[in-house]
């Protein structure tokens, strides 16, 4: 070690002690700044000079004015001075933990603290990970017999490569028993300091150690980043601590089962599947057009998708962490996955989005149909298929598919969720989310806060796995590595937190809601979570669970909403022209608009029914007249590739006649039809052995 080694006298530093304490701040603070060798002004230690110099801490120069350290208190002032250049009570972070490690410890002597680790390349980083945590100090607690802790030692002392001992002088701290009990016993009683103790008081603090014995347990604690000096900046005060972080997680208190609140607003919707249907109409209707360098929609339609999405409450999409261009990626991302959508074309000329034929049969349902066939393709577990709908062809087992990479993932979790475990655990993440959030009472809304810092702390599935001794491996800066305690709490909550954002919120498994003025988030399970979770076998979703009586159709065909109303808009916008949004005249019914729906597959009664479901009043007549007349104008015709053959004059005709037989038919006197492609390649070699030679159309 560069600092706090063997040539540190720390049972003199207990001794200097008293000293110490009868100096003033001031002093203090001149003391830390001295340097081995260099004189410094008598008059910066004031009154207090002459106790420095009486307690043999500092002497005085002939005839200079002037003071130096003595060669005796070197070993206290280093300490002094190690203590002061790292303030780690206010600054107890990684990366103050890695600036620990580099001014204490050498690049040997680091990796030798962790000679099991495969990893050598951001050392530090794994280092302060793990050393930052209890389990480091319960890893040193649970060695049984003083044999266990000299091998434990021995093996910290050699090279991490394998090239030796990097302290050839360095003696064990635990060749002796009392030393390794004794290391033991300041761990465990460091454990139930609230706040670091003041090295003055260690020695009531464990007064069955002799002085001697105390300080080389606490030296021990040292050398093995279990315990860690400090100065208290007010005072100037030596402290000894356990790392900050390690007594906040030892004395936080547990976290108490959220208790039920009442919203001030609230949201729900399934506001996905809404935004797949509106990407997927727009697709049916018209040419989505891709980028060739980047394959993304152009700039114009996506602006024009984005406008058209499911009204979110601002409040909503702050909490959500989705901006409309983050929905329309996930709309788009999703149809890819249930292979609704797919890319055609050739770059640099026609790429595009078009929908698959699959899609037809989804769009022609109502909205509960379709929400459900989404949850019945993510399900964790088997459920049967609506009829009409194949299920998607890359589905391999109950809960995994596959990623365009080819590794599997399961629908049922977002991307932003990945992990690993160990291959002998049979712990699967989706059924603890789905215990998680099942776990919510019915429609009984919760602070979403407490919420994942209580599942985080309490019943976290992560955290009983690696208390449990499983080598869980997590995925940090670009490697895996065995997890800490503390990062499966921060995992498991980026977990739930990812998993209500990117899945259980926007296919309104949970509805959202704001408290109190600072607007924070509650949440409540809904019917359609407990159909995800398996708890029912059944739920509603529809526009009657909104206000009704807000949206009246008018005469003049259009739609006019006297209230917000997110889910109505939807349904309406399917077969409607936008004119507006929020309140007001938002909506026209236009024949375009009708041949638009007709041909993504909609049929006339979904659309009526929609618009009497939202509707105060009954619709005008001439509304439903109409409606049904634009409907009945829309015919589906057969278009065929045929080839056509033109002949020069008739003599060669009679002769392509006669080699085509029933083949072809005959348009006019020297023009025919061939319609069997298949047999195209068998005529060409017909009429090429009978002397007459295809010149294909545009050639001369």
């Amino acid at each position: 070690m560069k600092l706090f080694d063997n040539d540190i006298d720390w049972p003199d530093f207990f001794k200097r002690m008293p000293t110490w304490d009868r100096l003033s701040p001031g002093t203090r603070r001149a003391f830390a700044e001295m340097k081995p060798k260099k004189p410094v002004k008598v008059h910066v230690f004031g009154d207090d000079v002459s106790r420095l110099v009486e307690s043999g801490f500092v002497f005085p120069c002939t005839n200079s004015g002037t003071t130096k350290l003595r060669p005796d208190c070197q070993s206290f002032a280093s300490i002094i001075r190690a203590m002061c250049r790292h303030d780690i009570l206010d600054d107890s972070t990684s990366r103050a933990f890695c600036r620990y490690l580099e001014d204490h410890f050498t690049s040997a002597q680091r990796s030798a603290l962790c000679p099991n680790w495969r990893y050598s390349y951001a050392n530090d980083q794994i280092l302060s990970r793990h050393a930052m945590s209890v389990g480091w100090l319960n890893n040193f607690l649970a060695l049984e017999s003083v044999k266990d802790a000299r091998v434990w030692e021995k093996q910290r002392q050699e090279d991490y490569h394998g090239r030796g001992p990097y302290h050839r002088t360095r003696k064990l701290i635990f060749d002796k028993d009392d030393a390794f009990e004794a290391a033991q016993m300041v761990i465990r009683q460091s454990m139930t300091w609230i706040s670091p103790v003041p090295f003055r008081e260690l020695p009531d603090q464990f007064p069955r150690l002799p002085l001697p014995l105390l300080a080389t347990a606490i030296f021990a604690g040292l050398r093995h980043l279990l315990l860690f000096p400090a100065m208290r900046w007010d005072d100037m005060t030596p402290v000894l601590t356990l790392w900050p972080t390690i007594t906040q997680r030892l004395h936080r208190p547990k976290p108490p089962r959220p208790e039920n609140v009442t919203p001030d607003q609230t949201f729900h919707g399934a506001f996905l599947m809404e935004d797949m249907t509106t990407v997927l109409i727009a697709a049916t209707a018209q040419t989505l057009r891709l980028r060739s360098d980047d394959k993304e929609l152009f700039a114009k339609a996506r602006k024009e998708l984005e406008s058209s999405l499911m009204t979110v409450p601002e409040w909503g999409t702050t909490i959500a962490g989705c901006s409309t261009s983050c929905r329309l990626d996930a709309a788009l991302n999703f149809l890819r996955d249930l292979h609704f959508i797919r890319t055609a074309g050739t770059a640099g000329r026609n790429l595009r989005i078009e929908s698959a034929p699959e899609s037809k049969s989804w769009l022609g349902m109502s909205g509960k149909d379709r929400l459900k066939y989404i949850l019945d393709q993510i399900k964790p577990t088997k459920s049967p298929k609506p009829k009409g709908c194949q299920p998607p062809p890359n589905q391999v087992d109950d809960e995994q598919y596959y990623c365009s990479d080819g590794t599997p993932r399961p629908l049922f979790l977002p991307q932003t969720i990945s992990w690993k475990i160990n291959p002998n655990d049979n712990m699967s993440l989706s059924a603890a989310l789905t215990r998680t959030y099942a776990s919510l009472a019915h429609r009984q809304f919760v602070s979403l806060t407490k919420f994942v810092e209580y599942q985080a702390q309490q019943p976290n599935p992560l955290l009983k796995d690696v208390q449990s001794g499983n080598r869980m491996e997590i995925r940090l800066n670009w490697s895996w590595q065995h997890a800490t305690e503390e990062d499966t709490e921060d995992l498991w909550s980026q977990f739930l937190v990812n998993f209500f954002r990117h899945r259980l919120l926007p296919l309104g498994c949970l509805q959202l809601g704001v408290v109190g003025k600072e607007k924070s988030a509650c949440i409540a399970l809904t019917d359609i979570g407990r159909y995800l979770f398996s708890l029912a076998g059944d739920f509603d979703y529809g526009h009657h669970h909104e206000l009704q009586g807000q949206i009246v159709v008018q005469p003049n065909f259009e739609v006019v909403f006297l209230s917000p109303s997110p889910l109505a808009e939807v349904a309406i916008a399917r077969f409607s022209e936008r004119l507006s949004k929020g309140t007001g005249c938002l909506f026209k019914i236009t024949r375009k608009s009708i041949f638009a729906a007709a041909g993504s597959g909609m049929p006339v009664a979904q659309v009526l029914n929609s618009l009497r479901e939202v509707s105060a009043k009954a619709l005008p007549g001439n509304v439903e007249h109409e409606i049904k007349s634009w409907f009945s104008q829309c015919k589906h015709i057969k278009m065929y590739p045929v080839t056509l053959i033109r002949c020069p004059d008739a003599k060669t005709a009679t002769r392509v006649m006669a080699a085509g037989g029933q083949k072809i038919t005959p348009i006019s006197q020297t023009v025919f039809q061939l319609a069997d492609h298949k047999s195209k390649t068998t005529l060409i070699k017909k009429l090429k052995g009978i002397g007459v030679f295809v010149v294909q159309a545009g050639e001369p």
